[in-house]
């Protein structure tokens, strides 16, 4: 039980294994993609075009990864960090299942007690944006708690009747993730009196578009394709006239993009994610290169 785990407990000899904590990206009431993946892209795994879903093209990781030449890997946000080196496998999937199911953290003390456990909820995609690190490349970032939606987002609105019918529906929820991130640092890291060490100094949900270094994909280059995946351009020639001139692109790698974003569906901006489970995930975070190898341990639902 999670309370033989709580804040009295002393944490197991580190791992060798470094694990994360994601929300793999796929569609709603779809299974688990395989991991890890194949050395080598194949057309038969591919998943079809979300142009006409108001969902995240799950596909566009895989799409860009073959437009650009950079690291293959598996869409996902991820929920926690840190690498979880003091505590083993069980244990994390333990404290997981009863931070799920509502159990309060009492032997905590920064205690963190639930009604009732986590149910399913959706985010949504605010932005696509870039940044310096190999792992936060190009990325597309989730809308944020009291932040208001993006005003482009109606690009997917007109759609989210047509998933209503289908039985879903669609509202964004940050807050839920938001305190989901936040059960699970009390539980898996303050409980242990282990400081959390994360990518970022607070909180920032996002699924990365692209991984790369920089000598690889400059500053300057990585901006230039968010800003184009974060328009709806339909020719590269306008999108062209639209880029600034110091971050601009050459024509060929643009009509590759609007190629490549024919495929995977045309939007990112405003669309939606749907967060069914949590993954638990062996990371070797040593290079960006190896992030195809990135393997799903254990996936626990949340309480439907």
């Amino acid at each position: 039980m999670m309370a033989s785990l709580g804040g009295g407990a002393r944490p197991c000899p580190p791992a060798h294994e470094t694990y994360s904590l994601w929300i793999t990206v796929r569609g709603p009431d779809s299974r688990l993609p395989a991991s890890p993946l194949p050395e080598s892209p194949s057309t038969s795994c591919a998943s079809p075009s979300s142009a006409s879903s108001p969902f995240f093209p799950s596909r566009a990781v895989e799409d860009l990864a073959a437009c650009l030449g950079t690291p293959r890997f598996l869409p996902h946000i991820t929920l926690l960090g840190g690498g979880l080196q003091h505590l083993s496998l069980e244990q994390i999937s333990s404290i997981i299942r009863g931070v799920v199911a509502g159990e309060a953290h009492t032997h905590s003390p920064c205690a963190v007690k639930q009604k009732t456990g986590t149910r399913p909820f959706y985010v949504r995609v605010q932005e696509v944006t870039s940044g310096p690190t190999p792992y936060q490349c190009i990325f597309a970032r989730i809308r944020q708690p009291g932040e208001a939606p993006s005003p482009h987002a109606s690009a997917v609105a007109s759609q989210t009747g047509h998933a209503a019918q289908a039985g879903h529906d669609l509202h964004d929820d940050p807050e839920s993730l938001f305190a989901l991130n936040n059960a699970l640092r009390v539980a898996l890291y303050d409980a242990f009196g282990v400081p959390y060490k994360g990518d970022n100094d607070v909180y920032m949900p996002h699924v990365s578009l692209v991984y790369a270094n920089q000598e690889d994909l400059s500053l300057q280059k990585r901006q230039a394709i968010a800003e184009f995946l974060n328009k709806t351009h339909r020719h590269p020639h306008e999108s062209r006239k639209h880029a600034g001139s110091s971050r601009d692109l050459d024509l060929a790698l643009l009509e590759k993009l609007e190629a490549t974003r024919e495929k995977f569906g045309k939007h990112v901006r405003g669309t939606f994610i749907s967060v069914e489970s949590i993954e638990i995930v062996e990371t070797a975070l040593a290079d960006c290169s190896q992030a195809h190898k990135w393997k799903i341990l254990e996936s626990i639902p949340l309480h439907k």
